[in-house]
């Protein structure tokens, strides 16, 4: 992978990481505060959130895997992907990479069409990360073909390295989405209105 490519490919990478990171605190902050999401205020406001609803694809039983948001995944695996890109620009890790990448379009395109043809609506900030996610795989993929054509395979210390790479970023990113859901749930019981207290009439004792 040439220097130039790497470092697109790394750049889009952390864009498509943040879009998952912001869609992530934007149902978070929904969750906790019972208010619309930026993405449902703007669209009200052109006046078109019939068709663009991010909180109705957000709040759908697709939205999650295993009870973990797909928006979290999606950033992880995309954090996952810039560290690999980075930490060499050929060999192993970039085949893994490409492997990565190419799944990911899978997941890309099968989100895409339950958000459209099965709720019917239009998620921006989804829509943005399957754009990046498209993008990357133009980037990532090819040059993780070819390295794949030389022989390259993957050696028990690269195996090591990549999945620990992964499972310490799968594991923060789990931990911070637990953590934000919980918040979530301290926020709102803090909001409910404490109950009156109960009078008893005791004028008989």
């Amino acid at each position: 992978m040439s220097p130039r490519r790497r470092t697109a490919a790394v750049a889009v990478a952390l864009l498509v990481m943040a879009a998952g990171l912001v869609l992530r605190l934007e149902t978070a902050r929904r969750e906790a505060t019972g208010a619309a999401s930026s993405c449902r205020i703007l669209a009200e406001r052109a006046g078109v959130s019939e068709a663009v609803d991010c909180d109705a694809v957000q709040d759908s039983a697709y939205a999650r895997l295993c009870g973990v948001p797909l928006s979290t995944l999606g950033a992880a695996a995309h954090a996952v992907l810039a560290l690999w890109i980075g930490l060499a620009a050929g060999g192993a890790l970039l085949v893994a990479a490409g492997a990565l990448a190419g799944l990911n379009v899978l997941a890309a395109a099968g989100t895409a069409y339950v958000a459209w043809f099965v709720l019917g609506k239009a998620c921006p900030y989804c829509i943005l990360m399957q754009a990046g996610i498209v993008s990357l795989a133009f980037l990532v993929v090819p040059p993780a073909w070819r390295e794949l054509g030389r022989g390259v395979g993957v050696g028990g210390g690269d195996a090591v390295r990549a999945g620990l790479v992964a499972a310490t970023v799968f594991a923060v990113f789990h931990a911070g989405d637990a953590y934000a859901a919980r918040r979530a749930d301290l926020v709102r019981a803090a909001g409910r209105p404490v109950g009156q207290a109960v009078r008893a009439d005791v004028t008989g004792c």
